[in-house]
C-alpha cells in the first residue's frame, strides 16, 4: 500500500469523514428512532476503507496499517480492564520473536463516534482565591466523567499525547451525527462553546498533539462541517441566515 504524509493522511481522512456524514445523515432521516450508532460506526469504516490510506477492511494481512473496531487503550495490564475502547482505529503491527505480534507505539488515526450525543459541561476557569495566586483546574479522570461529546475530545486529546508507557496516534477525530430532540440552534450554540474551550486549552498545552478533526453534520446549513481544534482563528460553527 502507498504511504502518505500526514497532511495527505489529514486531506483523504476529511474527504471520507465528509461522505461519512452525507450518508449517514441520509440514514438517520429514514430510520429515525430505529438508526443507532453502530449505522455510523459501520458508514465511517467503509468510507475509511476506501481513502486506502489508513488500512483496507476487512483486513487480508499483516503488513500496513490495520482498521480495527473498539480497540483496547491503554493495554490493560494482566487482572486489569482497558480503560477506553475508541470506536475505530489503524494501526501498525510489529512482528515478535516466535511469529506472534505487537501494536506500533505511535499509529495513524484514531476516532470516536457519536450519534445524537449529549454535549458534556463546560467547564470554566475557577474563580481566583487570594492564598492561591496561581490557581489550578481540577483534574477530573476521563473514566469518572458521564459520556458526552465534551468527554469524548478529551479522550482522543489523550490518545494524541505522546506517552513513553503506552502507544499514541498521529491524527485524531471526533465525529457526529444527529442533535436528538434538541432545539437546532441551542445545541449548535452550546457545541461551539465547548469546542471553543478545548481549541483554547489545545493552544496552553504544549503537549498535546494538534492533529485533532471535529466533524458533525450541521442541520442549520444541511451539510457536513469539519473543523481542526488547533485552528488560529476561533472557531464558529455554520448557521442559517435567518438566525
Amino acid at each position: 500500500m502507498k504511504t502518505y504524509n500526514i497532511d495527505q493522511q489529514k486531506t483523504k481522512l476529511e474527504k471520507a469523514i465528509k461522505e461519512s456524514l452525507i450518508i449517514a445523515n441520509n440514514e438517520l432521516c429514514v430510520l429515525k428512532d430505529y438508526y443507532m450508532e453502530e449505522n455510523l460506526r459501520y458508514v465511517v469504516m467503509t468510507e475509511i476503507s476506501k481513502a486506502k490510506c489508513f488500512g483496507v477492511f476487512p483486513n487480508t494481512n499483516t503488513s500496513g496499517n490495520l482498521l480495527c473496531f473498539e480497540q483496547s487503550y491503554p493495554k490493560p495490564k494482566k487482572g486489569q480492564k482497558s480503560e477506553f475502547k475508541p470506536d475505530i482505529v489503524s494501526i501498525k503491527l510489529r512482528k515478535n520473536r516466535g511469529n506472534t505480534y505487537s501494536i506500533n507505539k505511535v499509529n495513524p488515526l484514531v476516532i470516536e463516534l457519536k450519534q445524537n450525543p449529549s454535549l458534556g459541561k463546560i467547564e470554566h476557569d475557577p474563580k481566583p482565591n487570594l492564598f492561591e495566586p496561581t490557581p489550578q483546574k481540577k483534574q477530573i479522570e476521563i473514566k469518572d466523567m458521564k459520556s458526552s461529546l465534551s468527554t469524548d475530545i478529551t479522550k482522543v486529546r489523550k490518545y494524541l499525547i505522546k506517552n513513553s508507557d503506552n502507544l499514541r496516534f498521529e491524527i485524531g477525530a471526533v465525529v457526529i451525527v444527529g442533535t436528538g430532540k434538541n432545539d437546532q440552534n441551542n445545541f449548535k450554540k452550546k457545541l461551539e462553546q465547548i469546542l471553543v474551550m478545548h481549541q483554547k486549552e489545545l493552544k496552553d498545552e504544549i503537549s498535546s498533539a494538534k492533529n485533532l478533526l471535529f466533524a458533525w453534520f450541521n442541520p442549520l446549513i444541511n451539510k457536513p462541517e469539519l473543523i481542526w481544534l488547533n485552528q488560529k482563528e476561533k472557531i464558529v460553527l455554520g448557521t442559517n441566515k435567518k438566525n
